[in-house]
């Protein structure tokens, strides 16, 4: 009984240090990602391709892999979801829908992950708005609002710009 309080006590303070130790640790692995996704940005090297602005392939990398802990990303360094209606491409289904006929293209490392992301940008009419407003010198607000089509949750935009503002702050 008299031990209790000294029990408490030794238990407050090792549940501090571990939740410090896991925050230490979270916040090395989110530098360790978003350097991992700017080397491959660094090495991208197709310059008739839109050039992106760094943060916003860093936070959608981030939304689309949970930090490249998703396990599309894990398994097939997939970090942005990219799907493909093309079988023959390597790819993976998703648990619990293998019938879809559609998979999540598959790369052989994440920086092929990031150059097709950039392609498909540059490319697809979808995104048709985004490239014109590059031209432009907007702000990271109105090109995320741009990046509607990219998903199916009618938030993503609200999302990534929260995301990117994480960012931002993160590398001040």
């Amino acid at each position: 009984m008299k031990y209790r309080g000294l029990i408490y006590m030794f238990f407050f303070v090792y549940l501090l240090a571990s939740c410090f130790a896991n925050k230490v640790h979270a916040n090395e692995y989110q530098d360790s990602f978003i350097e991992t996704i700017k080397g491959c940005l660094n090495a991208h090297t197709k310059p008739s391709e839109a050039i992106v602005p760094e943060d916003l392939v860093i936070a959608q990398a981030i939304i689309e892999s949970n930090w490249g802990r998703s396990r599309f990303a894990t398994e097939g360094n997939a970090l942005f979801g990219v799907r493909t209606y093309d079988l023959s491409v390597p790819h993976m289904k998703p648990r619990g829908n293998p019938d879809v006929r559609w998979g999540v293209k598959r790369y052989k490392t994440q920086c092929d992950s990031v150059n097709d992301y950039i392609f498909i940008i540059s490319n697809s009419h979808h995104y048709e708005e985004f490239r014109k407003l590059l031209l432009q010198d907007v702000d990271y607000i109105q090109l995320a609002n741009a990046l509607k089509p990219y998903s199916e949750n009618k938030d993503y935009s609200k999302i990534l710009i929260k995301v990117i503002r994480f960012v931002v702050m993160r590398n001040t």
